[in-house]
């Protein structure tokens, strides 16, 4: 190999992360300059001006990051923490996951350090050979890195049919035959690797795309991060229509950031099978979660029993959600990351049991966002949602 070819294409990502940082700099500078504060100095803007800065760094929505009980709480674990080298060994945060639970309505809850991990368990899990994955093409970009290591993982098929096809080769078999023989095994392989995005929020053109390729696993947002627009429930009825598993990242919408209801999936006329969700929004928290829902359960338990030819038991309902639990908790991310911190947990507990004391805080949000929107369409600047 030349050794120069590699940094030939290191060349040229590092030009195209280059024009990025420009375009983001440029953006940064912008929305600087539509608050109307410097952002080196925002305490001496404050102390000024008497009122805080508008600062959209954070996603903190409902500006709890810094309320007295979360920082209590965090500061509180840090004599207490002890560091644990995987998530398998830490079972014991009983009170954050039952909250979760409640919050997004979930059998089971998988607690992750961020949002990328999730997505990236969640989509590699469903990914599997001859099974269709249809996802709205503005799903978050963690969500497509996810389907990239589904699809290095299925594309080892490939490496297994060139063996085979080398040894036909050695083997005196003539071309004619050999055409033959792989025609179709290779067009099984490579229809096996499925990945097809449909238009944002389009449930025609979903309708349209599984139709086509067959039912299979549908992945969209909640609140998409994009343009700020919410999910068409449509997308989930023609998920349903055609027996698809529905996944949905509410990492912008948890906790009920863009409707009266704690999640997106609450207010669908057919629910998730799986939620996602980065933590570190309106939760404030270096965390992230992954929600197996009940609906998916059921689909495990049907599927169970038409194998089986009747209904199961009480027990093998309990041992079948606990073996597709624990599928999930074999995923290598899962497995070889560290432990959440203690110290983020407690942090997010206090959080979440604040904003159950103070549902308030959502409806103010919900306000001041139609604020927003206005005064924004009110300057002439055009909003895509």
């Amino acid at each position: 190999m030349n050794k120069n070819l590699l940094f030939d294409e290191i060349d040229k990502l590092i030009s195209l992360s280059w024009m990025q940082e420009k375009q983001f700099v440029k953006y940064g500078e912008m929305r600087y300059a539509l608050l109307g504060y410097n952002d080196l100095d925002i305490a001496k803007w404050e102390s000024e001006h008497g009122k805080p800065v508008l600062d959209t760094r954070p996603n903190d929505y409902f500006s709890i990051q810094k309320i007295s009980k979360a920082l209590e709480a965090k500061i509180s674990q840090v004599p207490k923490e002890i560091h644990v080298s995987s998530p398998l060994f830490q079972d014991w945060q009983v009170g954050v996951k039952h909250s979760l639970k409640q919050i997004m309505g979930s059998e089971c809850i998988m607690l992750l350090k961020s949002g990328t991990e999730a997505n990236l368990i969640a989509t590699d899990m469903l990914s599997h050979k001859n099974i269709p994955v249809y996802f709205d093409k503005h799903t978050h970009a963690t969500t497509r890195c996810g389907f990239n290591l589904a699809r290095g993982r299925m594309l080892e098929s490939i490496e297994v049919f060139k063996k085979a096809l080398n040894r036909l080769e050695k083997s005196n078999t003539s071309e004619e035959d050999i055409r033959r023989i792989i025609q179709k095994p290779l067009l099984k392989i490579l229809e096996s690797v499925g990945f097809y995005s449909f238009n944002h929020n389009d449930y025609d053109d979903l309708d349209e795309q599984i139709k086509k390729h067959g039912p299979g696993v549908v992945y969209t947002e909640g609140l998409f991060s994009v343009y700020g627009d919410l999910l068409n429930p449509e997308i989930a009825e023609i998920a349903k229509k055609h027996d698809c598993s529905l996944v949905i990242d509410e990492s912008h919408s948890l906790f009920g950031t863009a409707t009266s209801d704690l999640t997106i999936n609450r207010t669908l006329p057919a629910k998730a099978d799986i939620l996602t969700a980065s933590l570190s929004k309106a939760g404030c928290s270096l965390l992230g979660v992954i929600g197996l829902q009940p609906e998916f359960f059921e689909k495990r338990y049907i599927y169970l029993e038409k194998k089986l030819n009747r209904p199961l038991t009480d027990a093998e309902r309990e041992r079948a959600k606990l073996s597709l639990f624990n599928l999930f908790r074999r995923h290598t991310i899962f497995v070889f990351s560290n432990a959440p911190s203690d110290i983020e947990e407690s942090g997010l507990q206090a959080r979440m049991n604040f904003l159950f004391q103070n549902p308030e805080r959502r409806a103010i949000l919900l306000d001041k966002t139609k604020y927003i929107r206005e005064k924004i369409r009110n300057a002439g600047i055009k909003l895509f949602s």
